[in-house]
């Protein structure tokens, strides 16, 4: 490599990554945030430049400023979903306070300012009227906000489950998406191997097997989640299905938490169609199905609120999962006779040691003979052939055994410093699974054991009113 060469690199990179960091530019959308923005006019519907407009949060009572344009016209981005009051001050006019903002992930809201002549020390409040028909956006979407997440019942406590009660959103069928589970669906026609996973603005895809997410946060943590089934814009372009949007709760001035358990058991649940059947001894026309085992718990908690007020927030979880069970089956299994024949005539091969060494149950329902099977079917038996009347082959119900167990813990801090001009937020998750794996023989076992982990952090800083930066790493 010449010298001249190394110079040039060592001043490009520099200026790459400052380049990366501090170029500002036009944002459409966030994909972990909202945008706040609107007109300011007068009674007579006159535009209003050089109003001075506060954002603020009103669960932390962090806030956001910005300054109307020679057209009226404010626009504060990079907004966390919440509720804000919005606030609007300008010589000769009476104080506009609009309380009660919701604003949600993905969403551009528009919040009109209409100022009334008067001294600015009087103060107008008025609550917030959400208008039904979004302007600013083309695309087909549908939020699950904290109210649905908290109450609709849930079996497993997957969130993502619930992206299937949005319309065009259907689960995908298990011959299909396999052992994705409920973090499978098509929306809108699409494969479910083209959804995108974002978490807290985020990619959370599994690199291994597309279409599903890295991280299933905790139900708890989740503050509210958005389906774009299609008209999406490019920051989302990396895949062709759909796009589940997620942001997790933060801590606010308020200290505030959770604790649940949820069990079950076999006792109030049905029976298979293959459990076997159990007569009742006093009347044999009567009886009861031989259920599988199961004992499932489902446990955590979590907990937020302020580190310092006004300034440092803090909101962390945990959920444990414990599954004991078993999957009732029928299976076709070779005799003892025919075992104990392969064995002694052919001592030297495969079947030979895979029935020495994992014998199957003995079988109770249909049993054949040599004499019952295909001749075809038999004919990696020979040269020697069992005799035609000894048991090969039969059926027998058996209980596969199951255990399912994972930990998961999640820590997000955000802090507010510099008058409000910066914000800094840290988030991590991390899922420790265990998941032995058994069969009816006990062989060719694979446990599943591992980690998966989310970490993200954000600055944004605000160089001014209109100019607005945000560097995201994770």
């Amino acid at each position: 490599m010449s010298k001249y060469f190394a110079r040039q690199t060592a001043v490009v990179w520099p200026l790459f990554v400052l380049l990366l960091l501090f170029w500002v530019f036009p944002i459409r959308a966030q994909t972990g945030t909202g945008t706040l923005m609107g007109v300011a006019t007068d009674s007579s519907g006159g535009l209003l430049p050089g109003v001075s407009v506060v954002i603020r949060n009103e669960a932390t009572n962090t806030a956001r400023t910005a300054t109307t344009n020679a057209s009226g016209i404010y626009r504060v981005p990079v907004l966390q979903p919440g509720s804000y009051e919005v606030e609007a001050q300008l010589a000769g006019f009476k104080t506009l306070v609009n309380s009660g903002v919701v604003l949600t992930i993905g969403e551009i809201r528009t919040v009109d300012l209409r100022l009334s002549l008067g001294a600015i020390s009087e103060i107008v409040v008025v609550s917030d009227r959400r208008n039904l028909l979004d302007t600013e956006d083309s695309q087909l979407s549908s939020l699950v906000d904290h109210r649905r997440i908290r109450d609709l019942p849930l079996n497993g406590r997957n969130v993502y489950s619930l992206a299937t009660l949005q319309p065009g959103v259907i689960p995908a069928m298990s011959s299909v998406a396999g052992a994705e589970g409920q973090s499978a669906f098509f929306a809108a026609g699409s494969r479910f191997r083209g959804n995108n996973f974002t978490l807290d603005g985020q990619t959370n895809n599994d690199g291994s097997a597309s279409g599903v997410p890295v991280v299933t946060p905790t139900v708890d943590t989740v503050q509210e989640f958005r389906v774009i089934r299609n008209n999406f814009s490019a920051e989302f372009g990396t895949h062709s299905g759909s796009v589940i949007n997620v942001v997790t709760k933060s801590g606010s001035n308020q200290f505030h938490g959770s604790v649940w358990e949820f069990h079950r058991n076999v006792a109030l649940d049905a029976g298979e169609v293959f459990d076997p059947w159990i007569p009742d001894p006093l009347d044999p026309t009567t009886g009861k199905k031989d259920k599988a085992p199961l004992i499932q718990n489902q446990f955590g908690f979590t907990f937020g609120g302020p580190m310092v007020e006004d300034r440092l927030f803090f909101f962390g979880s945990y959920e444990g999962f414990r599954r004991r069970g078993g999957e009732s089956q029928r299976s076709v299994v070779e005799t003892p006779e025919f075992r104990q024949w392969v064995i002694q005539n052919n001592p030297s091969s495969i079947a030979a040691e895979l029935f020495g060494r994992f014998p199957a149950p003995t079988p109770t329902h249909n049993i054949q003979t040599t004499a019952d099977l295909d001749p075809a079917s038999v004919s990696f038996i020979n040269p020697a052939m069992p005799p035609a009347d000894l048991p090969v082959l039969g059926e027998v119900f058996t209980y596969s055994s199951s255990a399912n167990d994972f930990d998961q813990f999640s820590l997000r801090l955000d802090s507010v410093f510099n008058e409000g001009r910066d914000l800094l937020f840290g988030r991590y998750f991390a899922t420790d699974f265990r998941v032995p794996d058994a069969t009816s023989r006990n062989a060719f076992g694979d446990d599943e054991d591992g980690m998966n982990q989310s970490a993200n952090l954000t600055l944004v800083h605000e160089f001014s009113p209109t100019l607005v930066n945000e560097a995201r790493f994770g």
